[in-house]
């Protein structure tokens, strides 16, 4: 199958992707692809889209604040990252880590230091090994 082709194929599968037996996560999926693409306006429908079926969804929020820096739209990437920081990851899709790596990232382009210091010292005690030996708890096995 040639890209065009295939490119095609996807269109007509998230038009069919409607009503009750629709995948929510399809606009997800082709937002990120197109993303990839550096396809940004188009990633930026998708990804909109899925922001309205999956409003709770931490990773949908943090693919939109991936694609704001992209576009350079600091501070819609830092509502977006900020949104899906106060969302709970529910799936293990997107660590918090991830997110304070992210808004580090966009509080420096925005100048914001003192945020971004923030989130790096966040990110540095997630990432610092455990002095604990035993790392799991015993109840919580």
């Amino acid at each position: 199958h040639s890209f065009p082709t295939r490119r095609s194929s996807d269109l007509r599968g998230l038009q069919v992707n409607e009503g009750p037996l629709s995948e929510p996560s399809l606009d997800l999926i082709y937002g990120r692809l197109l993303m990839k693409q550096n396809r940004f306006q188009q990633s930026q429908m998708h990804l909109d889209r899925a922001a309205q079926l999956q409003p709770e969804s931490r990773v949908v929020y943090y693919e939109l604040a991936k694609l704001d820096l992209h576009l350079k739209n600091f501070k819609r990437a830092r509502n977006d990252a900020e949104h899906a920081l106060s969302l709970p990851d529910l799936t293990g899709d997107v660590l918090d880590n991830q997110l304070f790596f992210l808004l580090v990232t966009i509080y420096t382009r925005l100048g914001d230091t003192e945020h971004a210091r923030k989130y790096s010292d966040l990110c540095r005690a997630l990432s610092a090994p455990s002095k604990r030996s035993d790392p799991i708890p015993k109840d919580a096995r």
